[in-house]
């Protein structure tokens, strides 16, 4: 056919003008800014432009979209009928909470350190350690101690508690969301949470007596 480029080039502006009425539709269904959208607008747009939606919402976070597929928007499409969360390429966090479907960029967790006497900055928190009591201080056995973010496997046996729970479970009782979890402050003794934050402390770490104890005051760096 000598005509095919021509005919080729035409079709392709079909399909472009086609695509940008289809993502005007799909955009027009979406909130004017922000990387949150109730999870009802999503399911009651046509099949159609359910993945256009998720796709231009997903544009507007500061990260590439290249690794995005097919399979990541069906994944995002489901969580706004089942909740709960996903992660995305490029450090992305979906988490459909109250009927909101939200995207949010995860910061990297904090590396774990030693805490020593005095104030520390992990992540977000600002933590100082004592050996006077504090105001809404955690009170543990003295000795050296880590802070980490937690881990799946994690566990703690609080006071008058039948044994031991996944701390993941523990903060999720706690109200703590999991974006928050990926950076709560947790207090290690031989990699093992000693004590968390708004949780508690572990049966092995409580002080056996007042000349031995350690208080923990955990804030936020902004003041909070």
């Amino acid at each position: 056919n000598p005509a095919m480029t021509a005919h080729i080039c035409h079709t392709a502006s079909i399909l472009r003008a086609e695509n940008d009425y289809l993502d005007g539709e799909a955009a027009a269904l979406l909130p004017p800014d922000g990387t949150s959208v109730p999870c009802g607008a999503v399911l009651s747009a046509p099949p159609v432009l359910r993945p256009r939606m998720l796709r231009l919402l997903a544009a507007r976070l500061p990260v590439g979209k290249k690794d995005f597929t097919a399979a990541h928007y069906q994944a995002l499409e489901q969580l706004c009928h089942t909740g709960g969360t996903l992660s995305l390429p490029g450090g992305v966090r979906a988490l459909r909470h109250g009927g909101t479907l939200t995207l949010s960029v995860m910061p990297a967790p904090p590396e774990p350190q030693l805490l020593q006497e005095g104030s520390s900055t992990f992540g977000p928190w600002r933590i100082t350690v004592a050996h006077t009591p504090a105001p809404d201080a955690l009170a543990l056995q003295d000795g050296p101690l880590t802070v980490r973010t937690w881990h799946r496997d994690d566990r703690m046996t609080l006071p008058g508690s039948r044994g031991p729970r996944s701390l993941k479970r523990l903060l999720a009782d706690r109200g703590i969301t999991p974006p928050q979890r990926e950076v709560w402050p947790i207090l290690c003794r031989d990699d093992r949470p000693a004590a968390v934050w708004r949780v508690g402390v572990d049966t092995k770490a409580l002080p056996a007596d007042a000349g031995h104890t350690i208080y923990i005051t955990i804030t936020q760096n902004n003041g909070g």
